[in-house]
């Protein structure tokens, strides 16, 4: 694939990411206007949300065990553009669910499958990724790990706005109407690059040569054990459950109620508060991975090198950020300036972790994606159940130290073995002799 074509097909797939993560934002976004009508659906905003949270994510979750199958099947671009038409449209039934006769069941019915749509969102843009030319894959995919932050800041910028001055349906079926679009440019676009419907990808696996024995032909889940014993993908595993749960749960769906009910803020007012974080994340996803290919083309400093020093600001910064805001207590500025410190900061780990994660997968990046989204989906499920009883039984303090721990816990399981990077790669490929000189 030329540089420009990557690049194109990349940009389009980081705005079905970013429609994919506004669209996850609508509920803790709208939730308070809903729950207001009152007759028309007997809920708390909290309720709502986590009842909401918790269905998307079961529906997540099991997209991860179909992902991987299908993105050795089905190319990137056309996977990507397939399920964001398929989500787009379900989004639209929403005002439909919350006003049916049983809104939550109904509700729930259709946030599980817009999760299970949602979930292979990521793994197909990371095989897009995957095919893109070195010489550009740290900015590609700064681009696309910005996505779910351009997502999170079109919500809560432009949500609060709509919400003032239309109904909730609006906002909804906005989001919904704009996904559909992202959904057929990227069709367009790959019908124009002359992208073929089903990948060639399976044909250049190492998996499929005879001199590969260790890993098992067309199958990811004859692989999962053997990748799990290597120590530098559970670590990058380890961190994908982290990021997640403190992202999408904590730092994404109950972000609007941390400033209501810990700061005293109002929805008219949340815009502000909860959109900048979200502009941090773009800004340091793009910026980092532009500027670790500038550097190591340029200045020929070794990526190695610039991966972990990111990756330990990934983890330092989000950690001490968090112990501090566990202090804090109707302070909404001082609070905003630590949460953009939180989030926006995780996103050093598109050149870092992330980037890692490319090195060691290779052509089979999309598939150890799929691998470490699975265990983040579980671990964001749990915690969007969790989340509401923690909060009742302890309160935001205990909930963010416990965050800030995690964050630690994640970084001293994977930074100490980011040095291995070939070791590992050897085990995804399934190269038995690369492994013993590694050891």
């Amino acid at each position: 694939m030329t540089r420009s074509g990557g690049f194109a097909l990349a940009t389009l797939a980081t705005v079905s990411i970013a429609c994919n993560y506004a669209t996850r934002s609508l509920i803790p976004i709208v939730s308070h206007a809903v729950c207001s009508e009152g007759s028309d659906t007997d809920c708390t905003a909290a309720e709502l949300v986590s009842d909401s949270t918790s269905a998307f994510f079961v529906g997540d979750l099991l997209a991860q065990f179909t992902a991987g199958p299908l993105v050795r099947l089905v190319a990137g671009p056309w996977l990507l553009a397939l399920s964001t038409a398929s989500w787009a449209i379900s989004t639209l039934f929403l005002p439909s669910a919350l006003k049916s006769s049983s809104p939550q069941r109904h509700h729930s019915l259709l946030q599980g499958l817009r999760g299970l749509l949602c979930g292979f969102g990521y793994p197909s843009a990371h095989a897009v990724v995957a095919t893109t030319p070195h010489e550009i894959r740290s900015t590609v995919l700064g681009l696309i790990n910005a996505a779910a932050g351009i997502g999170a800041m079109l919500a809560n910028f432009v949500l609060p706005e709509l919400l003032s001055r239309h109904s909730w349906e609006v906002s909804i079926h906005a989001l919904g109407v704009l996904s559909l679009v992202s959904a057929a440019a990227l069709m367009l676009l790959s019908l124009k690059s002359r992208v073929g419907l089903f990948t060639q990808l399976k044909g250049k696996q190492p998996s499929t040569s005879k001199n590969s024995p260790g890993v098992k032909q067309d199958s990811v889940g004859g692989d999962i054990l053997q990748w799990l014993g290597e120590p530098l993908i559970r670590g990058i595993i380890v961190w994908m459950v982290v990021v997640s749960i403190g992202g999408q749960a904590i730092g994404g769906a109950f972000l609007p109620t941390f400033f209501i009910e810990r700061h005293g803020l109002s929805v008219a007012t949340l815009g502000f508060y909860t959109g900048i974080p979200p502009l941090a994340q773009v800004i340091v996803s793009l910026s980092a991975g532009f500027a670790c290919d500038i550097l190591a083309a340029k200045a020929g400093i070794p990526a190695r090198s610039m991966q972990i020093k990111l990756q330990q600001l990934a983890v330092g910064i989000p950690m001490l950020s968090l112990l501090l805001l566990s202090r804090l207590e109707n302070q909404p500025m001082a609070a905003c300036v630590l949460v953009t410190l939180w989030l926006g900061c995780t996103s050093f780990q598109s050149a870092g972790a992330m980037a890692v994660l490319h090195a060691v997968g290779g052509s089979r990046a999309g598939e150890m994606f799929v691998l470490g989204n699975a265990f983040a989906k579980l671990g964001t499920l749990l915690a969007a159940s969790g989340t509401r009883w923690l909060l009742h039984t302890f309160g935001w303090e205990v909930l963010l130290i416990g965050l800030a721990g995690a964050y630690a816990l994640s970084g001293v399981l994977l930074l100490p073995h980011m040095h291995h990077v070939e070791r590992a790669a050897a085990v995804v490929a399934g190269d038995k002799a690369v492994q013993k000189k590694k050891d």
